[in-house]
């Protein structure tokens, strides 16, 4: 009888554990969800001539949900080919959130891909001191890539986010956000997958008996 009863609260009490977990997952990815789904992702290029001596980039980050977000948790991507220009220089023109500026708490960083239209992408961030977004609030972000001294000039023809179709914000598929890591917005280019070239074997010399 005591053997039954102790089976019968062992047994509840793992169903009572597993339905936490089951409650406590659905909250907590509920929230991250909602989180991603009020964010939208507006671009234009400043310049959209062929040939520039600086990529003219802006960003515009608004929330439509109903959840603030830290403006730390979110990066912007911009993909292009550097066409040989080197040194590149990175130079923040404005930012702000909500009306307040923020040029000195945006972070870049720029790191190698490999794609058809792309051998480039700037990654634009936020420090925690950039605040948080709250709903019905946007955050800006102009940038300018360039090479020191404008000595040389970039052809934007071959980048997969230029948009010359945008005059002003507007939503543009080319330009990828992160939130805490994860896509929510835009299309990453496809990547290259480089194939080795085959090696030949060297001859050997059998040995001589």
């Amino acid at each position: 009888m005591i053997k039954r009863l102790l089976y019968k609260e062992s047994t509840l009490l793992l169903i009572v554990c597993f339905l936490m977990q089951i409650i406590s997952a659905t909250v907590i990815g509920g929230d991250v969800y909602a989180s991603s789904e009020g964010i939208r992702v507006e671009f234009y290029n400043g310049d959209v001539g062929d040939s520039v001596g600086a990529l003219c980039t802006n960003f515009k980050v608004i929330n439509t949900g109903s959840s603030t977000v830290a403006l730390s948790d979110i990066k912007l991507r911009y993909y292009f080919t550097d066409d040989g220009v080197s040194p590149i220089s990175v130079f923040i023109d404005y930012a702000e959130n909500s009306g307040s500026g923020i040029n000195s708490c945006i972070t870049y960083t720029i790191k190698d891909t490999n794609s058809s239209d792309a051998n480039k992408y700037i990654e634009f961030g936020f420090n925690t001191a950039a605040g948080s977004l709250a709903p019905d609030t946007y955050a800006l972000v102009r940038a300018r890539v360039y090479q020191s001294g404008y000595n040389q000039v970039f052809t934007q023809t071959n980048d997969y986010s230029f948009c010359k179709k945008n005059i002003n914000f507007a939503e543009w598929d080319k330009v990828t956000g992160y939130l805490n890591g994860v896509l929510f917005s835009g299309k990453e280019p496809v990547e290259l997958i480089s194939t080795p070239s085959p090696v030949t074997p060297t001859p050997q010399m059998s040995p001589i008996p």
